[in-house]
């Protein structure tokens, strides 16, 4: 039975395109669908890393659109991307604690309360965590987009991934010494800035006033999100400087 490639347009009979290589069984994403997947992405690591990851610096929506209208042959898995990344990022969060704690005599971890302590040296955890609540956020918004919920599911766990980034460049500056404080402000930032961006890319119609009232609203449910889930995993501690007083100033709070 013939079928059209979704990568690259070309009809052919098979398993496998002949021109671009892609597998004839691109389906779309539904929870079967992903618990099918993770194991194949985990284990077989094999190409596109470096080629997604541009792509999701400066087109994450687009990038994303496409890839889950099948054209995936070039692109990274979500899974795997974002075990990589949440990898990287931890271990330079392993080693900008270590230099806090030679620097200054201390375990960084005190500034925090215990609840805290596991997400101050695995934040990409934390992020992680909230996938589900800004995927469900996305999907209620964009329901006549006719994205499922895991399309979007999809959507976020690139971009949590790719948000590791920010969280590996603000580690590399304090361990450098070029940046002392431990204000999560630029984070938050960068959070709104990324994930407002992609999202707008990924719902875009310029024709709909209606859309654009969403994403904005979107964005700002994203944004309570991810404040509720650093409240709740004591990130928020240090910001509010509610640290104890006799420690030494190895942060400063958002003015």
């Amino acid at each position: 039975m013939s079928a059209k490639c979704l990568n690259c347009n070309t009809s052919y009979t098979g398993k496998f395109c002949p021109e671009c290589g892609q597998k004839a069984s691109t389906h779309r994403f539904t929870f079967a669908a992903i618990l099918h997947d993770i194991p194949h992405s985990v284990f077989h690591i094999d190409k596109g890393l470096f080629f997604t990851f541009a792509q999701l610096t400066y087109r994450p929506g687009r990038a994303i659109r496409e890839y889950l209208e099948g054209k995936r042959i070039r692109h990274f898995s979500p899974f795997a991307y974002l075990l990589i990344l949440s990898a990287a990022s931890s271990f330079v969060r392993h080693l900008t604690l270590s230099s806090i704690h030679d620097r200054l005599g201390i375990d960084p971890s005190i500034l925090f309360p215990k609840a805290a302590e596991f997400f101050d040296h695995y934040p990409a955890l934390m992020l992680c965590l909230l996938v589900p609540f800004l995927s469900f956020w996305g999907w209620l918004f964009n329901r006549d987009k006719q994205y499922n919920y895991w399309e979007v599911f999809i959507l976020n766990t690139y971009l949590v991934a790719q948000f590791n980034l920010f969280f590996i460049i603000h580690n590399l500056l304090r361990l450098s010494g070029m940046y002392h404080s431990n204000s999560v402000t630029p984070l938050l930032i960068c959070f709104i800035s990324y994930f407002s961006f992609a999202h707008i890319q990924f719902f875009w119609d310029k024709r709909s006033l209606k859309r654009t009232i969403k994403n904005v609203l979107l964005i700002v449910l994203m944004s309570f999100t991810l404040m509720t889930g650093l409240t709740l995993t004591g990130f928020m501690t240090p910001w509010w400087n509610t640290a104890p007083r006799h420690l030494p100033n190895t942060f400063s709070p958002a003015k």
